[in-house]
């Protein structure tokens, strides 16, 4: 049986997508009327999360500490996706249809944090990548936005595949979907064909993740999608998929815990430098985040290798605190798209002396992605390293992650470099509206200072993570 009081916060969200399509149908140029739909749908989601309570779960569903701190994460993600939705000129239609989508995705991922279940499991993935195949491709006349949704669908469609079969296997071993596996099974009883199956649905997770070497549809995804689509894609998706994989391999697994994290370990160092490294050679601002996400998913999985309570406490600290700064991060590329109409590494040029204020800010996300105190991005890579070293032989991978932190530095300080140190006599109107402008840099002082803040004073997310 289904609580139903368990996806409150979710059936909130389906019901404001509903009515935000059922006024886009109506009435498709009340745009201020489909933002406030959207913005209470959200408040009312954060509502019903606050009022769960913990420890209260069912068959396929459960609502416990960290439940709630990803949950809140994705309704935190959603707002301020919508914000820069709001602010975005890219999208010219439809923008009832594109925030309900966008709630239908944030729901899907909600209950993917929720899940017990691996059939629940996969149908909440189907929701998120239904969604996120449209809103990447929302844009129907820009090719090259059709184009990335299509890689994004190929590669989604084959990781689902994989998913399912895995799945099927995985009930063939243990006769159950249900992650948790009945008393007195035996991990001889199940053999191959047991960590075949979780293979298979680990293959699907990571595809979500970004984890190497399942990432090759992210840069032209984000690339493509208009810009608050990929600051969505680069952070709730991502952290629902890691809740997820907590929830399973803290639940399901019969297997060594030795040999697993040994695997997770060199996934985790393969995912931060690949994206790394590949990041070095983009000069495309959305392309260099998408790398720059795969490297941070790769940091995030150093919490799982840990496999301890510290560690999935490090990976819930650090997805707030990557919400902030990547969300920060894709909110001043959209402001220098909205500026030049480039979303082009020079377009960078002569911000710091033009618009000091949002080259601030932007300096302030690219440094707390690159682990710089006293920024919070610092303190979540503290944390994940200490739980790493916490584990005693895994102090390796803590060193990788510092040397491959090293490696990003370089990237994001080109950013920076060209926005204070590069002189420019650009200057164009800007593609946006001044009150747009002003609205999105409003989002941006927000998120900066949250990035400050919470480096300055981590406690209250440091209480949230350790519930």
């Amino acid at each position: 049986m289904i609580d139903l009081t368990n996806i409150l916060p979710e059936i909130l969200l389906t019901v404001a997508a509903i009515a935000l399509l059922t006024v886009d149908f109506l009435k498709p140029d009340s745009k201020r009327v489909q933002l406030y739909l959207a913005l209470g749908g959200c408040g009312f989601a954060l509502w019903a999360i606050s009022s769960m309570t913990l420890g209260h779960g069912g068959e396929f569903l459960a609502a416990d500490s960290l439940t709630y701190g990803f949950s809140v994460l994705m309704v935190i993600g959603a707002l301020v996706t919508i914000a820069l939705a709001a602010c975005d000129s890219e999208v010219s239609r439809h923008w009832g249809s594109y925030m309900a989508l966008l709630l239908l995705a944030a729901a899907g991922c909600m209950l993917l944090v929720k899940a017990r279940d691996f059939v629940f499991a996969f149908l909440a993935i189907e929701l998120i990548s239904i969604c996120s195949f449209i809103l990447v491709g929302f844009e129907r006349k820009d090719l090259r936005s059709t184009e990335g949704a299509l890689k994004y669908f190929l590669f989604g469609a084959f990781s689902s595949a994989i998913a399912l079969f895995g799945i099927s296997l995985y009930y063939a071993a243990t006769g159950t979907t249900a992650f948790t596996l009945p008393q007195g099974i035996a991990d001889t009883s199940m053999g191959v064909v047991y960590m075949t199956a979780l293979v298979m649905v680990f293959v699907s997770f990571a595809f979500k993740a970004s984890l190497a070497p399942f990432h090759y549809w992210t840069p032209d995804a984000y690339q493509s999608a208009p810009v608050p689509i990929a600051a969505f894609l680069s952070v709730v998706p991502k952290l629902a998929a890691f809740a997820a994989m907590v929830n399973v391999f803290n639940q399901s697994i019969l297997l060594d815990r030795a040999q697993l994290t040994t695997v997770f370990s060199v996934l985790a160092i393969l995912t931060m430098t690949v994206g790394n490294v590949s990041a070095l050679a983009q000069t495309d601002l959305k392309r260099l985040l998408a790398y720059s996400s795969i490297a941070q998913a790769g940091y995030m999985l150093i919490g799982l290798v840990c496999v301890s309570y510290t560690g999935m406490s490090a990976i819930l600290f650090y997805g707030f605190a990557y919400l902030l700064m990547n969300l920060g991060a894709f909110a001043c590329v959209l402001w220098v798209i909205a500026r030049s109409g480039s979303a082009s590494l020079t377009a960078c040029a002569g911000l710091g002396k033009q618009h000091f204020a949002m080259a601030l800010g932007f300096t302030f996300f690219l440094l707390s992605l690159a682990g710089i105190p006293p920024l919070v991005g610092f303190i979540g890579k503290f944390y994940l390293f200490s739980a790493a070293m916490e584990t005693g032989w895994a102090w390796w991978i803590a060193a990788a992650g510092a040397v491959n932190s090293v490696i990003s530095a370089f990237y994001y300080l080109r950013i920076i470099y060209e926005m204070f140190l590069v002189e420019t006599d650009f200057k164009t109107a800007p593609v946006a509206s001044q009150a747009k402008l002003s609205a999105l840099g409003m989002v941006i002082a927000i998120l900066a200072i949250g990035v400050l803040a919470m480096g300055l004073y981590p406690d209250p997310l440091l209480i949230l993570s350790r519930l």
